[in-house]
């Protein structure tokens, strides 16, 4: 975690998803020149089941939050970055959206040439990979918390570090709304 704070001082605004960072960390020291990331899908097909989202909402927030938080990871560390479900055209993908978050559209459009467990596969929100990430990385830290506390603990931990670099005069409109809402 004492890498974290360096990546957050060249952003506009905390960054949560920590994913974005330790990946591009790891292709860099794998030596990968380009990241490749299926960010995209979800926010265009409709895979949130377990949160109630408009498609206007998920792209927007895909727009907002997760594809800058992937560049700026993949900036960060000097590498490329390929996102071909990003910037696939509301036109196409609108008519597909799947308000029941299947992304059943999708699951049929590649039923011939995905194997069925696969297609099958619900997007699992709670993830383990996180948890153990934080366990590792800050183990005396969250050893004997709940998953909600861990992630408080996190989302403090980040916006402590983040504004430590920052500002008043320099944010953006957008980052002095969601500090003005923000409860920390």
């Amino acid at each position: 975690m004492s890498r974290f704070p360096k990546f957050l001082r060249t952003l506009d605004r905390p960054q949560f998803n920590l994913q974005p960072f330790f990946l591009a960390e790891a292709a860099m020291q794998d030596g990968r020149l380009t990241g490749y990331c299926a960010e995209g899908l979800d926010e265009s097909f409709g895979g949130y089941w377990y949160k109630k989202m408009s498609y206007h909402q998920a792209f927007a927030d895909h727009y907002t939050y997760i594809k800058p938080a992937w560049e700026a990871a993949h900036k960060h560390f000097g590498l490329d970055l390929e996102m071909p479900f990003s910037d696939l055209s509301p036109e196409v993908t609108l008519p597909l959206w799947d308000s029941t978050g299947n992304k059943r559209f999708l699951r049929k459009a590649y039923e011939d040439r995905l194997p069925e467990f696969v297609l099958k596969r619900r997007k699992n929100p709670a993830s383990p990979n996180w948890k153990e990430l934080c366990r590792r990385e800050m183990c005396q830290l969250v050893e004997s918390k709940t998953d909600e506390e861990i992630r408080r603990l996190l989302n403090l931990w980040v916006t402590q570090e983040w504004l430590k670099f920052q500002s008043l005069t320099n944010l953006s409109w957008r980052t002095k709304i969601w500090l003005k809402n923000t409860q920390l």
